[in-house]
């Protein structure tokens, strides 16, 4: 059985962060603490495919790691393997890309070597890239359904990176620090393209930004909901629906839902 064990000053940043609360501050202690990673993780976000309902505990884990990378931002991200390969212990091989230094349960040669497997960048060069393309995203002029050097860019660091590049994503559009413009713009691509490997962290943040305070992105989610097609979304559409208050908004999210049960 493999635990999780952090240095003092690690589990004190965990403890400490304003970002954990609630159930997510307890998930935090119990995984740093005591339990294993196999037992706590639940499904790999990887194995998650068509119409998986969305959990409690996919939430969880989505919230899990997106506080946590932000927590230790100067990391570095280690080896996570072909995203097809991932197996009960990912929760623990992400929670080690993100300190560095955690252990794991194989060694790097009892891992399956593939042509595919994902190779990182050290997280600080990995999140400073992705911050400077939504910078960039802000002189660009977006058009519905056309490409832009911002999506493409976006999406290819996506598919070289998976869910890693996703957390650095997600902070910058959660936070809401990103342009309102930018961020709409990413989810519609997030949602938009085929990358099954990430196929649920996508739907969990699509869903996340249906949240967001900008009206302009809780836009984007739904249209990028729209082309993930999920029928796992739709009881939080149901959802987004009841507390939506922009009339041309609620209008778009039942338009989706139909979509989504006509389809399903």
């Amino acid at each position: 059985m493999t635990r999780v064990r952090l240095s003092s000053s690690e589990e004190q940043n965990v403890l400490s962060s304003t970002l954990l609360s609630g159930a997510i501050k307890s998930k935090s202690v119990e995984l740093a603490k005591s339990s294993s990673a196999g037992e706590s993780t639940g499904i790999p976000f990887a194995q998650f495919r068509g119409p998986v309902p969305t959990t409690l505990r996919d939430y969880e884990i989505g919230e899990l790691l997106l506080a946590l990378s932000s927590i230790t931002s100067e990391g570095n991200w280690s080896w996570l393997g072909n995203a097809s390969k991932f197996r009960t212990h990912e929760l623990l091989e992400l929670l080690k890309a993100i300190f560095g230094n955690l252990p794991s349960k194989e060694t790097s040669q009892e891992r399956p070597a593939s042509s595919t497997a994902i190779t990182l960048e050290p997280r600080r060069d990995l999140a400073g890239k992705i911050e400077n393309l939504f910078s960039f995203g802000r002189n660009e002029i977006f058009e519905d359904g056309t490409e832009s050097y911002f999506s493409s860019e976006l999406i290819a660091l996506i598919r070289k990176h998976g869910e890693i590049a996703l957390l650095d994503i997600a902070r910058l559009i959660t936070s809401e620090k990103a342009d309102a413009c930018v961020a709409a713009e990413a989810i519609k691509w997030i949602g938009r393209t085929h990358h099954p490997e990430t196929h649920s962290f996508r739907r969990w943040l699509l869903l996340r930004a249906l949240t967001s305070s900008s009206v302009v992105v809780r836009e984007g989610a739904v249209l990028g909901l729209a082309f993930m097609n999920d029928p796992a979304t739709i009881t939080p559409l149901h959802q987004a629906l009841e507390r939506e208050q922009t009339p041309e908004l609620r209008d778009d999210i039942s338009q989706v839902l139909r979509q989504i049960q006509n389809v399903h």
